[in-house]
């Protein structure tokens, strides 16, 4: 990359993630400008470069300068898929698909493999689930795994992820579905909550292709951060449908492979019912997990037990988010959200009232560092205004030069990367 393309990008990354809304500069943005610039050159020359180190050289701009390389770092993660790099798997234990060249391990979970790799008459990215060996011959198995591919086939929608192909080879069963390069909610909880705006973002994609599914009469009953996948363009795409059943409502036409469940799902996530038999889950099932993966985004925490409402952990978040949060968790399936559809107008609800609270606290910093800013509304404010999440937020809106120019930033940074 030339020096000039470096200065696009640059400037590109600087009016996407610090640029306020009238475009002030304060010094703390600009000394965050300038540690982010040398942090990703550090990175692209190989060299070990501590945010630490980089504060103490501003230590005014800490908060802004530490939100910038999280941006950064996320960005980066997302645009290389350099979590994918992490598994040691030996190329010749990879299976041979027909019309696909199979490149790595995405991951491994209890069912099978998973695999990124091409397709060849298309030169797209995919991703191909393969039934794990020592499952092959146990028929409830290999039931279960039909039945994820027969259900994924009537699912079609932007918030799901597709199925492209599926067969038998060499006795091992498979499928194909399309690769959603990005990140899983789950990565990113692990470093960081999500702030308000974000959350609600992000809760509202859920539900959208939540509702989708269960028009189509099926359950997901395993909804979790690791299932939910966020792509380069801030879409939520639903994933893994393994553990999915069909509403009451749609049994009667379903064979006894479908309704025949044992006690799965993931601890955490799972609604009263589903623990006690998950033959008796329906939509609201859903939701309860919808509503536990809400407050996990907003608190950093699993709502258990007594858990304390989110407006106690989150500053300057509405009570309103508290009262959704609180039907969804209802222990008697009676009291919740009776669908995704009633649930998704109460989340545009929320989203237009954490909307308006956004811009008065980003108002009230502008006014109040005018004057002598009160350091509780500034930090305040401060959390929605420097926060991560504003990045995932602005980049669908971002005219393609300033995506191009963050993109060329990560692909300078990360091409040596091995």
């Amino acid at each position: 990359m030339s020096d000039a393309e470096h200065a696009g990008a640059d400037s590109a990354f600087e009016r996407a993630y610090l640029a306020a809304e009238d475009e002030v500069r304060t010094p703390a943005e600009l000394a965050a400008v300038e540690a982010m610039e040398k942090y990703r050159r550090a990175r692209e020359a190989g060299e070990s470069i501590s945010v630490d180190e980089l504060i103490r050289a501003a230590p005014f701009a800490a908060r802004e300068i530490r939100s910038a390389i999280e941006a950064y770092d996320f960005i980066s993660e997302a645009g290389s898929q350099s979590g994918l790099r992490r598994a040691a798997w030996s190329p010749e234990s990879f299976p041979t698909v027909p019309g696909y060249e199979v490149l790595r391990v995405l991951g491994q979970g209890g069912m099978g493999v998973v695999y990124e790799a091409v397709q060849q008459s298309l030169q797209r990215p995919v991703a191909i689930k393969v039934l794990a060996p020592h499952l092959e011959r146990q028929a409830d198995v290999i039931a279960r795994f039909n039945r994820e591919i027969q259900l994924m086939t009537r699912l079609t929608h932007p918030n799901i992820v597709d199925i492209i192909d599926a067969g038998v080879i060499d006795g091992r069963h498979y499928y194909v579905m399309e690769y959603v390069a990005g990140l899983s909610l789950e990565r990113i909880l692990r470093k960081h909550r999500v702030r308000p705006h974000t959350a609600v973002a992000i809760l509202k994609q859920i539900v959208t292709g939540l509702m989708a599914a269960h028009k189509q009469g099926i359950l997901h009953r395993d909804l979790k951060p690791g299932n939910i996948l966020l792509d380069r363009n801030a879409v939520v795409r639903i994933a893994d449908f393994g553990l999915a059943g069909v509403a009451p409502e749609h049994r009667e036409t379903e064979g006894a492979v479908t309704q025949a469940v044992g006690r799965l799902g993931t601890i955490g996530y799972m609604s009263p019912e589903q623990l006690r038999d998950p033959t008796q889950c329906d939509v609201r099932s859903d939701l309860y997990s919808v509503g536990v993966i809400f407050y996990q985004m907003l608190t950093g925490q699993l709502p258990q037990g007594r858990f304390p409402p989110a407006t106690s952990l989150v500053p300057g978040l509405t009570s309103a988010a508290d009262q959704l949060i609180d039907k969804c968790l209802r222990t008697d399936p009676a009291e919740r959200y009776p669908s995704a559809e009633l649930l998704l107008h109460a989340v545009g609800k929320l989203e237009r009232r954490i909307t308006r609270t956004r811009r008065k606290l980003l108002r009230m910093a502008r006014e109040r560092r005018e004057g002598g800013a009160s350091i509780e509304t500034e930090s305040v404010a401060a959390d929605f205004e420097t926060d991560l999440a504003m990045v995932i937020d602005a980049w669908p809106r971002l005219p393609d030069a300033l995506r191009a120019g963050i993109i060329a930033i990560v692909r300078s940074a990360e091409r040596d990367v091995p």
